[in-house]
């Protein structure tokens, strides 16, 4: 998950307009009639996208990768051969408790993708809905001709 996608910038849209205790289904609905219409090639494009976005492999992967820093870590430390100075020791002790601590908070506390994890389900809704009708109108004009 690099950069946002046309459904991570449709999310930070929807969170920066959004009013406080405002059904969120009705409101993700008018937003996204008002900005896609009918062009069932962007509806299809978003639902895709929201579709392969998933928050929860991204969170697995931070995690995955935290737990393997720390067996790389184990196995660096374990590599460095123990000195008679008891300060060397100590201090290799604390910097690589250090490091682990930074990764640590840079890897779970960065939420730049909240806004995907907030809007995400309201979207998959809407957005079918949507196909839904557009493919209703579809069909009504194709069985006026």
């Amino acid at each position: 998950m690099g950069r946002k996608n046309s459904f991570g910038k449709l999310c930070d849209k929807l969170e920066t307009e959004y009013i406080l205790n405002e059904n969120e289904i009705v409101y993700v609905k008018q937003c996204i009639e008002q900005k896609f219409g009918n062009d069932m090639n962007m509806l299809l494009k978003i639902k895709a996208e929201a579709q392969a976005s998933d928050y929860m492999v991204y969170v697995s992967f931070k995690i995955s990768v935290t737990a393997m820093f720390f067996s790389i870590v184990g196995v660096i430390r374990q590599l460095i051969p123990n000195t008679e100075k008891i300060e060397w020791e100590i201090i290799i002790n604390l910097f690589f408790l250090g490091i682990m601590f930074f990764v640590v908070i840079r890897l779970l506390c960065i939420d730049k993708y909240k806004t995907i994890e907030r809007w995400r389900p309201y979207v998959l809704i809407a957005i079918q809905e949507r196909i839904d009708e557009v493919e209703k109108e579809v069909n009504k004009k194709k069985k006026r001709k």
